[in-house]
């Protein structure tokens, strides 16, 4: 790939298909990129990022160049944070952004995915940031993420999006704070509308499978007042049929 001004020009959005997919690793070889930052102001960047083509582009900028050529990119993510999680592909990028950053980068964007942890749970696309967060296995990112879901755990079991951060929670969770989630989601009032719900049973199998000794005796007391009710859903059959409540 021959690098111009001309070239360079890709925060108008105006990039091919095939051009974007065609953007490989002779980003390596690029060693002055001076007149490409200008040509990314803020707004360009972030409409890059959100392009069904663009985007691609902008996760081939991070997966290619050394990190001290993408600061300009991590600065637009962590500032644009909440509308590229929110985004069909912002998202991907921005998840991009957290596996080719470490250090202070990382950390920034990392603290402002988990401070708006709650809003991005029940998102369509935003769940699927908060979920990578926690593959990642940074402890302080985990807690933090918790502390924000912390007292919504029922409510956030029965949406479609948020149930699956609510498994995530329940199996990247230190011990302590599995017994926690599964405490506040077997005294909630609704257990047995959360175990009849088409997401909230996938969440109540996660937590019998997570829990051990007494926290799982007590799980399944609780459940237990509502097997008859459960026989007749077929969402509440799932949590009765689980191996979790098997065992």
């Amino acid at each position: 790939m021959q690098f111009s001004e001309q070239s360079c020009l890709l925060g108008d959005i105006k990039i091919p298909y095939i051009q974007c997919r065609d953007v490989k690793p002779e980003f390596n070889e690029v060693t002055n990129l001076q007149y490409l930052k200008p040509e990314f102001n803020e707004p360009g960047i972030i409409g890059l990022m959100k392009n069904m083509n663009g985007n691609h582009v902008a996760q081939r900028f991070l997966q290619y160049l050394k990190p001290e050529f993408n600061e300009f990119l991590f600065e637009a993510a962590t500032v644009k944070c909440m509308e590229l999680a929110t985004d069909r592909h912002g998202c991907c990028v921005l998840q991009k952004c957290l596996s080719h950053s470490d250090g202070e980068p990382r950390r920034r964007l990392v603290r402002e995915i988990t401070s708006n942890a709650l809003v991005l749970s029940q998102d369509p696309y935003g769940n699927y940031v908060v979920q990578y967060v926690f593959e990642l296995q940074i402890p302080w990112a985990t807690s933090a993420i918790l502390d924000q879901l912390e007292g919504n755990y029922g409510d956030l079991a029965m949406q479609k999006y948020s149930s699956n951060v609510v498994e995530k929670c329940l199996k990247y969770a230190r011990e302590e704070c599995r017994v926690c989630i599964v405490n506040e989601l077997m005294n909630n009032p609704r257990l047995d509308q959360i175990m009849q719900d088409p997401y909230g049973n996938y969440v109540i199998q996660a937590a019998l499978r997570s829990s051990k000794g007494a926290l799982r005796e007590a799980l399944v007391e609780a459940i237990k007042p509502h097997v008859p009710t459960l026989r007749t859903s077929p969402y509440g059959k799932k949590v009765l049929s689980s191996n979790g409540l098997k065992k």
